[in-house]
């Protein structure tokens, strides 16, 4: 059973049945969801400028 749960397939799939029963039980948490995934790609884009160039900078 622990070899099942460390495997990386069996976590993207419980992640994706558990968003597909998140969605269609709790519509209301839908705006929020949107707005934190548009926060957390807006902070992921902030930060892929400085990891690639820095270390090009450095070398």
């Amino acid at each position: 059973m622990k070899r099942l749960i460390t495997n990386l397939t069996f976590q993207v799939i419980v992640a994706i049945i558990l968003g597909i029963v998140v969605g269609l039980y709790f519509k209301e948490f839908a705006a929020t969801a949107q707005m934190i995934s548009k926060i957390f790609i807006s902070l992921i884009t902030l930060l892929i400028a400085p990891i690639i160039f820095l270390p090009l900078y450095w070398a």
